[in-house]
């Protein structure tokens, strides 16, 4: 099965939250909204939106918001 992960580095405490665009802008599935201390996280996204189906190859972003941080980036998922 296809999938990726996604290393989150966290220096202080706060709020993370982590969620999957496709190339229209659109939210198709979250991967992480806690509050985690600081560290280093492993975050997998098996390829599937947030009703749990498998999405189509093709371009997708991995957007992450902790604080006043944001970092956007693109991946590409393999059929």
């Amino acid at each position: 099965n296809p999938s990726t992960k996604t290393k989150v580095s966290v220096k202080e405490q706060s709020n993370i939250q982590v969620a999957v665009y496709n190339i229209l802008g659109k939210e198709i599935k979250k991967l992480l909204n806690e509050n985690l201390p600081a560290g280093e996280y492993t975050i997998q996204w098996d390829g599937k939106d947030n009703e749990g189906y498998h999405l189509a190859g093709g371009v997708y972003f991995i957007h992450m918001i902790a604080g006043d941080y944001h970092k956007t980036i693109k991946t590409i998922l393999l059929k």
